[in-house]
């Protein structure tokens, strides 16, 4: 599975979380809440591997974290059908479990990109498999695997809050732990101090890293008030709260739609025939056991379920449990199959052999074929080459202001480990419009230089009328709730797809020249990936790479294209808008022209229909995310195709 899993990691950083993480960890910054304090010490130490560049380090470590995670699982769900099939069907069982759950589209794509997931699911998978070896070990064992586990699960949850659906199955062990041992207090409070030692890392690495003054340094959590914003990541409460059933209630129709349509596109209903027969003989055999793994499966499904964004990755827990009951099941119907066919020895054998090699084999085989069309990240260069050309395009000394995941991130991962552009700063716009995200992107730095004492708004305002930097923001993809919170900000100069804030001169030929070259390196090898990555991701209900700058770009060229149109330009917007519709097509499909007239090759007319098509592309888009219960993205999608039609 590793080998898999390295030859479909990308030779640099993704989008998303990724690129900001390997920036995070190259300095040992605080990244964003709830911090992955043990990501970003793992991830410095993956910098020492003498192999590749240091993003491609980093999605080693990401890659080893999720071929133990699918071992993990087999040797979980092995020790599970044990209990009812034969040692040949538990090992058949052990492999198509971890075949068929660690190729699945999501969990192959997450070890690849160099995300914080794949250490999440080994953590999960490994506190779960160790809650029941200790369930089920001789009385006199129990106290040293409560130890380890009390160990392992602090170490869990230094990583990652989503730890916690693991509880139902740590409390089996704690159960015995109360009853059986001759010192029960005693030895629980060994066990909580040892899950409370590594977990203090938590409340530790934040403050100190931010007194040590980090660039990378998301809320300054250098006290109590910011540390607990911090490491609960109560700033993104609010848009938690906003994508729940309790605010969505007319949706829960379309969330079970959803529901199953995600389930289906990672693991094939035909390889969950055996739930029933796993959760029937593992209730039968070890009811409290069954209770506590139904606990697990409950608890993570529901929670993935209350959002209506589709977050596949939330559900690979629920995933990985429904795998390992399905292989145990279909181990006991082997191993029943072959008693009851009554067989000579050495045929029951050949029958059981065979069985169980199809169970292996078959299912992982499947599972791969379904998804390395569309993992296979090795030449995935788009996030790099993305960052390096924006940074390129910026004036020198500038200070760019980023929106997040799909622009900001990738400049950072670009500076930080590859030495981009020194000269230029970038931090988040958000930063100044949340007091929670202050020093994020090196902030406080900044604003010492410039002898700026001022926070949040008044920051930003005192920036900007002091007139020492260039500030620059990206052309699309921003947050429409931080224009609103800085509203005093007014775009008036592109500069390549960037736009310089509040000058009252611009230079649109030179804009456009910017851009023309900008693209050259860029699309080629983003457009060749989405003609066989991002449209297949589109159907199969996945988007990290629709919501990245695939996505970002073709909204930069048509603010372009429409400030080109405006300033008379019309052959550089025609240009501009065409472009953009060709991007649009790398993920929606094609669009289809409105009818030519004559004189088509007038470069007004051009612009016009070109314009009209990306907008149409933009409209499409928007009702695909719409039927995926995407709300909140198929929004902004229309209200780009509303303003490219006025």
């Amino acid at each position: 599975m590793f080998g898999i899993y390295l030859l479909s990691a990308p030779g640099t950083f993704y989008f998303e979380d990724s690129p900001e993480l390997m920036a995070s960890a190259s300095m040992l910054g605080n990244s964003h809440p709830p911090g992955y304090a043990l990501l970003m010490l793992l991830g410095r130490l993956s910098f020492l591997v003498p192999a590749g560049g240091p993003a491609f380090r980093f999605n080693l470590l990401s890659a080893a974290c999720g071929a133990a995670a699918a071992a993990s699982l087999g040797g979980f769900t092995a020790s599970l059908a044990r209990c009812f099939a034969s040692k040949r069907a538990a090992v058949a069982a052990g492999l198509f479990a971890a075949g068929t759950w660690g190729l699945a589209d999501v969990i192959w794509w997450e070890a690849a990109i160099g995300d914080k997931y794949a250490l999440y699911y080994l953590f999960f998978i490994s506190l779960v498999w160790m809650s029941w070896e200790a369930w089920r070990c001789p009385r006199e064992e129990l106290p040293r695997r409560a130890l380890l586990l009390g160990g392992l699960a602090g170490v869990a949850f230094t990583h990652h809050l989503y730890s916690i659906f693991a509880l139902p199955a740590l409390a089996l062990p704690g159960f015995r732990l109360v009853r059986e041992t001759p010192r029960p207090v005693r030895t629980a409070a060994l066990v909580l101090f040892l899950a409370a030692l590594p977990l203090s890392l938590k409340a530790v690495y934040p403050p100190m890293r931010s007194a040590g003054g980090t660039e990378l340094d998301w809320g300054e959590p250098r006290n109590a008030k910011r540390l607990e914003a911090y490491l609960t990541a109560r700033l993104y409460h609010h848009a938690f709260a906003s994508a729940s059933v309790g605010e969505e209630r007319k949706v829960w129709g379309q969330r079970f739609g959803l529901f199953g349509r995600l389930l289906a596109s990672e693991i094939p209903l035909p390889l969950l025939l055996g739930v029933p027969a796993g959760a029937v003989a593992l209730t039968l055999g070890a009811p409290w056991a069954a209770a506590a793994l139904g606990g697990c499966i409950l608890t993570d499904a529901a929670f993935s379920f209350n959002f209506f964004q589709e977050v596949a990755r939330w559900y690979g827990p629920f995933y990985a449990l429904l795998t390992a009951l399905s292989g145990a099941g279909l181990a006991w119907a082997l191993s029943s199959a072959v008693r009851l066919r009554r067989l000579p020895p050495l045929h029951a054998q050949r029958l059981g052999m065979g069985l169980a090699a199809l169970l292996a084999v078959v299912p992982p085989a499947w599972q791969f074929a379904r998804s390395a069309a569309h993992n296979g990240l090795s030449g995935f260069y788009s996030a790099h080459d993305m960052a390096r050309n924006i940074l390129r395009s910026l004036p020198r000394g500038s200070l760019y202001l980023g929106s997040g995941d799909f622009d900001l991130f990738p400049l950072w991962a670009a500076r930080y480990l590859g030495g981009e552009r020194p000269d230029v700063d970038s931090v988040g716009l958000g930063s100044f419009a949340d007091e929670n995200l202050a020093g994020m992107g090196g902030q406080a730095a900044i604003l010492r230089k410039q002898g700026i004492s001022e926070r949040g708004n008044e920051a930003l305002l005192a920036l900007l009328v002091s007139g020492k930097r260039t500030l620059m923001v990206p052309m699309a993809d921003i947050d429409p709730d931080i224009w609103e919170a800085l509203s005093f900000l007014k775009v008036n100069r592109c500069h390549g797809l960037a736009a310089r804030l509040l000058l009252s001169h611009w230079d649109p030929a030179g804009s456009y020249s910017e851009t023309h070259r900008t693209l050259r390196t860029y699309t080629m090898r983003g457009l060749l990936y989405a003609r066989r990555g991002a449209v297949f991701d589109l159907k199969r209900v996945r988007d990290e790479v629709a919501r990245g700058a695939l996505l970002h770009y073709p909204g930069c060229l048509a603010a372009l294209g429409g400030q080109l149109f405006r300033w008379g330009l019309v052959e550089e917007s025609a240009w501009a808008f065409g472009w953009g519709r060709v991007m649009m097509e790398a993920l929606a499909g094609p669009v289809e022209l409105p009818a030519v007239p004559d004189g088509y090759s007038s470069p007004l007319v051009r612009a016009r229909i070109e314009r009209a098509a990306l907008a149409a592309g933009f409209r499409d888009l928007a009702e695909l995310f719409e039927a995926r219960g995407v709300v909140s993205l198929a929004r902004v999608l229309r209200n780009n195709a509303s303003v490219l039609s006025q």
